[in-house]
């Protein structure tokens, strides 16, 4: 391409290649280097990878940066990126701009005994719209949820490499059962993302740990221990909490313990109760995508 075609480009335009592959190649320094004569020469590279037996690694030395960086389950898949791959190349920006971009959203959810069948369900909901705002593939966002009660209800766990594409995902989501835990142990459902989940996170994406509460947990300080080894693990934390905020009170939300969740008071959005959530979904939307952009843009410094 760079010997044949780029000197028949016209000046003055956006030059754009575009790799497709489904495996890795014999000699990944020569295509490593071949990469990075394209964008000397001012070329935007974009790496397309089909099958889970490409490797990512290489994927990220062709193309320009993690947003260039394109991965699908078989060829049958390709459809799932075609308007993430237009908006890449044309330049529209979607709504939300952080809607293709890599990010590895886990979910921390309460399914104690305070909420409620009709609650929880409300709640499920509530996470089903927020991510119906992003494009779920391998390539774009991928999630990982985990309740927590009395205890963490790990045999439901969903991880990051579940589900492929997006109605699987929700499904899932929409799935899980309430547990009516005794005991609102957040501590533990944070160390079980951390332990979990963040192993798993993809280097060239942003992790985000979102922890949906409706009370005070019964060990503030492993809350706020456990959410301090998820952000000392790279992850940005959110904290919402449904119900009345007092600090005094036994069985409501207590602010600090939030603050210490999200270690942000701007990452800490409440709501009266569950029938509100719907109130506060297009400012999470806002403040995670302000987060994936400035954890993107810094990662992206870092290459």
């Amino acid at each position: 391409m760079l010997e044949n075609q780029l000197p028949e480009a016209r000046e003055g335009v956006r030059k754009v290649i575009i790799v497709l592959t489904d495996g890795n190649s014999q000699q990944p320094d020569v295509t490593k280097a071949e990469a990075h004569k394209a964008l000397e020469a001012g070329l935007e590279v974009f790496a397309i990878g089909v099958g889970h037996a490409v490797s990512e690694e290489e994927l990220h030395n062709i193309a320009s940066d993690s947003k260039h960086v394109f991965i699908v389950g078989s060829y049958q898949m390709l459809d799932d990126i075609l308007d993430r791959l237009a908006f890449e190349t044309c330049g529209v920006q979607p709504k939300p701009q952080c809607q293709y971009d890599p990010v590895d959203i886990a979910f921390v959810i309460d399914s104690s005994v305070s909420i409620g069948k009709e609650n929880f369900t409300i709640g499920l909901e509530f996470i089903k719209e927020f991510l119906e705002d992003f494009e779920i593939n391998p390539t774009a966002v991928r999630v990982a949820a985990v309740m927590f009660g009395k205890v963490v209800y790990a045999d439901s766990a969903i991880p990051f490499d579940a589900y492929d594409d997006e109605k699987d995902t929700l499904d899932a989501i929409l799935n899980l059962k309430w547990e009516h835990g005794t005991r609102t142990e957040t501590g533990l459902g944070i160390d079980y993302m951390v332990d979990h989940f963040l192993p798993h996170t993809r280097e060239h994406a942003a992790h985000i740990g979102i922890v949906i509460t409706d009370g005070e947990s019964q060990e503030p300080d492993k809350t706020a221990t456990a959410a301090q080894r998820a952000r000392d693990a790279g992850a940005i934390m959110f904290a919402v909490g449904v119900g009345k905020l007092n600090s005094h009170a036994h069985g409501t939300l207590d602010e600090a313990e939030l603050n210490s969740i999200a270690g942000d008071p701007s990452h800490v959005l409440l709501a009266e109760d569950y029938s509100k959530l719907d109130s506060i979904r297009e400012e999470l939307l806002h403040i995670t995508c302000s987060g994936i952009t400035t954890r993107l843009e810094a990662k992206g410094n870092a290459k």
